[in-house]
């Protein structure tokens, strides 16, 4: 393990690869996970990296903690994407000293992300990152403006490293006629692609996208498809007989 305070360095011995304009541009199996905020980086080490496809930028950044930024373009056909690849140059000690031999790319920027076989979405996973899902008989009561939204003695408990306890409530105990489907689409790396409702208060108000669900979700999460979860920094939650106090989180509704 390297410290780039306060960041961390790995070594990644996942074999990653990236597709960008159908070409395989970086592949693999001796990269480094950037433990960055918020979320983890992949890098390649530039003789993994299909180099013909990069132009250097004039763009450059400086940072005291990480070291001197620099970018290329990435090319592949008619397709440019413009400082669409990115590394540190002599970053401080006691940082990992090969570190201006890798290169990462802007991760929206790219086609598609791969862990060996396995298509990775949203961002890289972190190591130290846990998701835990229990069945639970746990009774709850979940209101909104004095609105029942559901009440259940069967959810599914999610518990996600730094993030609130989340109940995912089976359909039958959902008052279903106070949710209308949203737009809103997400994509987490471990549980794979949410889609949202908006909660109608029956007061004209209505609050976007203030549930969730994942009809198809990642192999490890299937505990929870189909299963509908509320925001809890937003609605009443009575568990056991208890008030629960609302987490306060960058959740903004």
């Amino acid at each position: 393990m390297f410290h780039l305070q306060p960041y961390t360095i790995e070594n990644c011995h996942r074999h990653i690869r990236t597709y960008f304009g159908g070409v395989l541009i970086g592949s693999s199996r001796h990269g480094v996970l950037y433990l960055d905020r918020p979320y983890p980086i992949y890098y390649f080490p530039q003789s993994d990296v299909e180099m013909q496809h990069l132009v250097a930028s004039s763009r450059k950044e400086s940072d005291s903690g990480r070291g001197d930024r620099v970018f290329w373009h990435l090319t592949v056909g008619s397709t440019t994407a413009r400082n669409a690849a990115s590394t540190y140059t002599n970053p401080p000690a006691p940082a990992h000293a090969d570190l201006g031999s890798y290169i990462t790319f802007d991760w929206n920027v790219m086609d598609s992300w791969y862990e060996e076989r396995e298509q990775v979405f949203g961002h890289p996973k972190n190591p130290y990152h846990r998701i835990d899902i229990l069945a639970s008989e746990r009774n709850l009561n979940i209101s909104v403006s004095n609105l029942q939204l559901a009440q259940t003695s069967s959810p599914m408990v999610l518990f996600e490293t730094g993030l609130p306890i989340r109940y995912y409530v089976n359909r039958k105990d959902i008052n279903l006629d106070v949710l209308e489907p949203s737009d809103t689409v997400t994509c987490c790396p471990y549980k794979g692609f949410a889609n949202y409702f908006n909660i109608k208060t029956g007061s004209r108000r209505l609050i976007k996208d203030g549930a969730w669900c994942y009809a198809d979700p990642l192999p490890e999460c299937a505990k929870i498809k189909g299963r509908i979860c509320f925001y809890n920094e937003i609605v009443d939650i009575i568990e056991d007989g208890q008030q629960l106090k609302r987490p306060r989180t960058q959740i903004k509704l």
